[in-house]
């Protein structure tokens, strides 16, 4: 249906948004920027309505061909005024935000893809055993066998309220606002 494919599509795009901007703040180690060659550090991009941190260095130092939707979503983002509007959309677009970033590490850290995360492991198949060979058992080395990992949402709710509320410091009503919008898009 319509709702189902928009949802996807909006999903997607807050979190191609939400990376992004991450990347080009410098904040995610593993993203493909060449930041080497930067003289400073990313710098604002200004539009007539806002600004969004990082978006000029970021096309300068190859972040848009990693990511090429993401500059020309902030560009939309902020050119339309989103981030000014005090409307349900605006609401909706932060919640969809948080809860796409959830989602996202939660489901990455199940699959095994992030390092750092403390997955559950209680559904493995078996305990470890030595690992042996046609050479015999190599002590102090177990067979390791994947037994699944559910969804650690915990961590995925923990890095999205790193990840997503960074700029919020909750001083000012909108930025009360737009942490319960956040969080509201964790629950």
């Amino acid at each position: 249906c319509r709702e189902t494919a928009f949802i996807y599509a909006i999903t997607s795009a807050a979190v191609t948004h939400a990376i992004a901007r991450a990347c080009s703040e410098g904040s995610i180690d593993t993203c493909n920027c060449e930041y080497s060659h930067h003289k400073s550090r990313p710098r604002m991009y200004s539009s007539s309505r806002g600004s969004v941190p990082g978006v000029r260095e970021w096309e300068w130092g190859g972040c848009s061909d990693n990511i090429g939707f993401g500059v020309e979503f902030a560009r939309e983002f902020v050119d339309t005024g989103e981030r000014g509007r005090r409307c349900r959309e605006t609401a909706f677009i932060y919640a969809i935000t948080s809860a796409a970033v959830t989602h996202a590490i939660a489901r990455a850290c199940s699959e095994g893809s992030i390092d750092t995360c403390n997955c559950e492991y209680s559904h493995h198949k078996s305990r470890p055993r030595m690992y042996s060979s046609s050479r015999g058992s190599v002590p102090g080395v177990r067979e390791w066998e994947w037994g699944g990992c559910s969804d650690n949402i915990g961590f995925g709710v923990e890095f999205a309220r790193e990840f997503v509320d960074t700029g919020e410091r909750g001083r000012s009503l909108r930025e009360k606002m737009n942490l319960h919008n956040n969080e509201a898009g964790r629950m």
